[in-house]
């Protein structure tokens, strides 16, 4: 009887020490995975931290590249600073941007730019007109002007007006046909946005309509991000 209670007495003990053995193996675990949680919390805040400041100090000081796409395809093209005087695009500059974003291969037309951003149609269709040369179109009628391979011809046909193709370039003050796109995308980035550039820009960018290249921590995470957080760091005049 003395010799079963021994027994019984010793198992209790090495269980409890098996026990309190695993809790601490447990306890360990829980404390490393915390601490990793922690660490790369802390990483990923820093990195962001930078990304934003990055992009605060250079957005709205170096030019960047923006680009109208409907169906994968470059529609328009505009460079410069969005806030100030914006940058006409030429034949052989949107020759090489159309090439690019039909492969998505951005990197080859980034260039001296700070970022590119590419903007869908979609992201215009809330806009009802817009005025080109004077005349008043839907924004329907401008995408599909832009989207034809002779969109200035396109547009006349649109505006109803009697006018030649020559005219227009000579009003709009453009050499070429991609000079008349980048005048045309800029309209429907004024009729789109208005006076809330940065409110248009922050909505296309948690939506999806823009995506922008590279495409750093910042814009990876910018759909999960406030509103109110990206319009306190992206400026536009």
């Amino acid at each position: 009887m003395l010799t079963q209670s021994i027994i019984t007495i010793v198992a209790i003990i090495i269980l409890a020490l098996v026990a309190l053995k695993i809790m601490k193996s447990v306890m360990k675990a829980v404390f490393v995975f915390t601490g990793l949680l922690i660490l790369a919390g802390a990483v990923f805040g820093y990195v962001l931290y930078q990304d934003v400041n990055d992009f605060r100090q250079n957005f709205q000081s170096k030019p960047s590249l923006y680009i109208l796409e409907k169906d994968s395809k470059a529609i328009a093209a505009v460079e410069g600073i969005i806030s100030e005087k914006n940058i006409l695009v030429k034949e052989d500059r949107f020759s090489e941007i159309k090439t690019a974003a039909l492969s998505k291969d951005y990197k080859k037309i980034l260039g001296n730019d700070y970022r590119i951003f590419i903007m869908q149609d979609t992201a215009f269709y809330k806009t009802v007109n817009l005025t080109i040369d004077g005349s008043e179109i839907s924004t329907e009628e401008a995408i599909t002007a832009l989207s034809s391979d002779i969109p200035i011809n396109t547009f006349i046909t649109y505006s109803g007006k009697k006018t030649t193709k020559e005219k227009v370039m000579e009003n709009l003050n453009v050499d070429d046909e991609s000079g008349f796109r980048s005048k045309a995308f800029l309209a429907l980035l004024d009729s789109a946005a208005g006076e809330d550039r940065t409110g248009f820009l922050v909505a296309g960018l948690k939506n999806k309509n823009i995506e922008v290249y590279p495409n750093t921590i910042l814009f990876s995470v910018a759909k999960s991000l406030p509103a109110n957080f990206l319009n306190s760091f992206i400026k536009v005049g």
